[in-house]
């Protein structure tokens, strides 16, 4: 099983101008190119990011993509790809993205064809239940769109309302030949109901992961998500993932909203990752250590670079870092 690994690259955000109505198109790290509305507050935040607005996020979904050979990698809420377009998908593996919002299916589907990835675009919003559900279409941040069972009373955005029909993921993959999945659902606030929707399958399966956007969550979800699984937050000084089982929900609390660790997204897998240097924590004052420890490395680290400086300085102010003049003459008329 290969080992989690981070991927260093650099990016580079080129950019073609798009007339009033048409896609704006940027170039991401991977020199694949992602089309967007520019009218979208999301998408000329994607523009302004060369396509990777959450580089947490993103790097935490290349990172675990990479821990297996995934049969199957699914997208709930792709949005215009960004994630599925950042990232190296696992050979061979089956792709499908879900994104009802009909504002951004164009550009999604025109983003993965120019890209030449095979990844099956599906209409339908993932749910816990098959049918017809409204989804509020946020057309100031599409990424804010979201399935609703009544008007919003939101009125700092402008809304409108689209009729879609609505799917499970046990409706959509329970019975496949799929061993093993990559999920990442990001759903603004219908995730709970999402994965009660996928149980079935999830257990049927002999390895699965997910990623979830976790903020819209309470603490006694991720708390019993925790217990379920195996889960996955992000240190954000080391960049490291720490595993801590079994959290209650006065501890969920404090990890997602401490600061210490990235609370936007969390990965839950069915059984522990292959990740190096990983921390794993079983309760609340060994994950308190695991942090002291993280922190006490990060400032080793920086208490000896700067010690190197230092010493390096002095050695270009010595004297015997500059030839005597005599020995430069010479090394002048020697040529």
């Amino acid at each position: 099983m290969p080992e989690l690994r981070t991927a260093r690259t650099h990016c580079q955000r080129i950019v073609t101008a798009a007339e009033p109505g048409a896609a704006a198109e940027v170039t991401n790290c991977l020199g694949r190119t992602l089309f967007v509305d520019p009218q979208d507050r999301r998408g000329r935040r994607l523009i302004d990011s060369a396509g990777d607005a959450n580089p947490h996020s993103m790097t935490m979904w290349r990172d675990l993509l990479l821990t297996r050979p995934w049969d199957l990698v699914v997208d709930v809420g792709a949005n215009y790809g960004e994630m599925l377009l950042g990232a190296h998908l696992p050979k061979n593996a089956e792709v499908v993205a879900f994104e009802p919002n009909e504002n951004v299916l164009p550009h999604l589907r025109r983003s993965v064809t120019a890209a030449g990835l095979p990844v099956e675009v599906r209409t339908s919003a993932v749910s816990d239940h098959r049918g017809h559900g409204v989804l509020l279409q946020d057309r100031d941040w599409s990424g804010m769109s979201h399935l609703s069972t009544e008007p919003s009373a939101d009125a700092s955005h402008s809304l409108a309302e689209q009729v879609c029909s609505t799917t499970t993921l046990d409706h959509e993959f329970f019975g496949s030949a799929h061993r093993t999945a990559c999920i990442k659902i990001d759903i603004e606030g219908h995730e709970e109901p999402a994965i009660a929707g996928a149980l079935a399958w999830l257990d049927s399966l002999d390895e699965h992961a997910l990623m979830i956007e976790i903020m819209h969550l309470t603490p006694l979800q991720i708390s019993s998500m925790s217990i379920r699984w195996c889960m996955y937050l992000r240190h954000l000084r080391t960049g490291r993932l720490v595993r801590i089982a079994s959290c209650d929900e006065a501890t969920v609390h404090e990890l997602v909203t401490g600061g210490v660790f990235y609370g936007q997204d969390a990965i839950f897998s069915a059984t522990p990752l292959a990740i190096a240097g990983a921390a794993e924590v079983e309760e609340r004052e060994s994950l308190l250590a695991v942090i002291r420890a993280l922190d006490e490395q990060i400032d080793q680290a920086r208490e000896a670079l700067s010690e190197s400086v230092a010493q390096l300085e002095q050695i270009q102010a010595s004297r015997s870092w500059r030839f005597p003049s005599a020995l430069r003459k010479l090394g002048r008329g020697s040529h």
